[in-house]
């Protein structure tokens, strides 16, 4: 499940200089059986309570929240190499005919997406605590990693439970001293919601994005008013073929003029090419 344990996790099988592949808790025990199968793991981490779910499964099983055995820990760096080439993650979509499939991206795709975000929201030195709320098996999550970590922020995992209520949800933003988040789009329109019949705002953050799903012009020019004038909003788009997010739009106050959703322009180093029906 999201917590310090799935960030430690990650990043322990990179520098092993494997790839992680995340599952989803609530996903029917056939369907993770096949993904298991189907991406060739070897190792499945897992907390402790959802161990006893995990263990007829073929993979060897290691439970997180064990001690190691004294003397076990070892503070040398693996041996291995590692490129831009090097797979770093497999996550599973719904696919197109409804089998579930897998899509590869390399650490390089990764490095690649963090120095465009980087040039586009300018993180480092300005954003310092970032909110993780994506589901553990959706690009989002590692979205979410990339940006804090590779930015050298923090990152404040939001639980399950506080994200479809609104108040709590503001509550911790603020307790926490939130920078940045990254809403899908009905966390969004409940808090916005909140925060305009309680006549608050969300000024302290520095960052907010919107993503995942379609969010039409006029809900995002309310998004802008209810955020100071030093907040960057912007409208993400992509699809987990190509890395997480390929366009954005930055909502400025002419935003609730326009008459439909806006993807933007390609991110630095993306390219897109505007099809019509020939």
């Amino acid at each position: 499940e999201r917590s310090a344990q799935s960030v430690a996790a990650v990043l322990a099988v990179w520098k092993a200089g494997a790839a992680y592949v995340p599952l989803d808790t609530d996903s029917p025990a056939g369907r993770r059986r096949m993904i298991l199968t189907d991406a060739g793991v070897t190792v499945v981490l897992a907390q402790r309570h959802l161990a006893e779910d995990l263990r007829g499964d073929a993979a060897r099983l290691v439970i997180v929240d064990d001690e190691p055995p004294p003397n076990s820990v070892s503070v040398a760096r693996p041996s291995r190499i590692l490129s831009a080439d090097t797979i770093c993650y497999v996550i599973y979509t719904s696919g197109s005919t409804g089998q579930p499939k897998g899509v590869v991206s390399t650490h390089g795709a990764l490095m690649h997406i963090q120095a465009a975000w980087e040039q586009v929201l300018c993180l480092r030195g300005r954003v310092r605590r970032h909110l993780q709320m994506a589901n553990f098996s959706f690009d989002g999550y590692v979205g979410e990693l990339i940006r804090c970590l590779g930015s050298g922020g923090t990152f404040v995992v939001c639980p399950r439970e506080t994200l479809l209520m609104p108040s709590r949800l503001l509550e911790l933003m603020r307790r926490e001293s939130v920078d940045a988040a990254d809403f899908v789009p009905a966390v969004l329109r409940a808090l916005i919601s909140h925060v305009m019949e309680s006549d608050a705002d969300l000024s302290f953050l520095k960052v907010l994005v919107v993503g995942s799903d379609t969010f039409p012009a006029d809900e995002l020019a309310r998004v802008r008013e209810s955020c100071g004038p030093r907040t960057t909003v912007i409208n993400c788009y992509g699809l987990t073929e190509g890395t997480i997010d390929s366009a954005y739009f930055t909502v400025d106050d002419t935003c609730g003029d326009m008459p439909a959703v806006i993807i933007g322009v390609p991110l630095p180093g993306v390219g897109i090419y505007l099809l019509d029906t020939a």
